[in-house]
């Protein structure tokens, strides 16, 4: 799924790249052109459930900083399509068997969203209800051995969530946005699958949100 979003994100580096798209071009609504933007944001990876279960021993992720960027289609006053990738890196404590182990964990995500704006996304102020899919890989990396005792892991799942703009100009606006990406995840320990946890990560970030065609 991360690939896929990459994928995504690349056709949307295109379109920069190829050019402007003429001001008659049009994706459902008379009168409005297409425009791209580039949203990046910092903000907190907060995950809410318990990720590993393993010999008895349920192991959380503490609060991380996250920090991506998305590229975003409007297609219609009030409906955008985006791609978006974020990076979180943090750190796990877990006890295998006698073993007390304490690893680095890198979390990457790639998502594909459409937003419904219930206030027009060229108003001053805008609000907007947010779904779609998205995936999570978890990598981690024990320091001192050259492997981790946890294989990485990729699981995909949905995504709702809100988010919010304020103009500060004719071009640039103030956007931020919370999130709640629900999957299953399970890991490889040493050979062992650990049991199946639901998660819910939310997502609270803020950047700037700078269009590149149209205003």
């Amino acid at each position: 799924m991360i690939r896929c979003a990459l994928r995504s994100t690349g056709w949307f580096a295109a379109l920069v790249l190829v050019g402007p798209v003429p001001a008659g071009a049009q994706l459902g609504d008379a009168n409005f052109p297409v425009r791209l933007s580039l949203t990046p944001y910092l903000g907190l990876l907060i995950p809410t459930r318990d990720l590993i279960d393993y010999q008895n021993h349920k192991t959380r992720l503490s609060v991380m900083v996250t920090w991506g960027g998305r590229l975003g289609l409007d297609i219609k006053q009030r409906v955008s399509i985006d791609a978006g990738v974020a990076y979180s890196p943090g750190s796990v404590e877990f006890l295998a068997g006698s073993t007390d182990v304490n690893e680095r964990v890198h979390v990457l995500s790639g998502s594909g969203r459409v937003t419904l704006f219930l206030l027009r996304h060229n108003a001053p102020f805008w609000i907007g209800l947010i779904g779609g899919v998205g995936a999570v890989r978890h990598t981690f990396h024990q320091a001192g051995y050259a492997d981790s005792l946890i294989r990485p892991g990729t699981r995909v799942g949905a995504l709702v969530g809100v988010s919010m703009g304020v103009r500060l100009g004719r071009v640039i606006a103030f956007n931020v946005g919370a999130e709640d990406h629900v999957y299953t995840a399970y890991f490889d320990v040493q050979g062992t699958k650990t049991s199946e946890l639901r998660q819910h990560d939310i997502r609270i970030v803020g950047g700037v949100h700078i269009p590149f065609l149209g205003f």
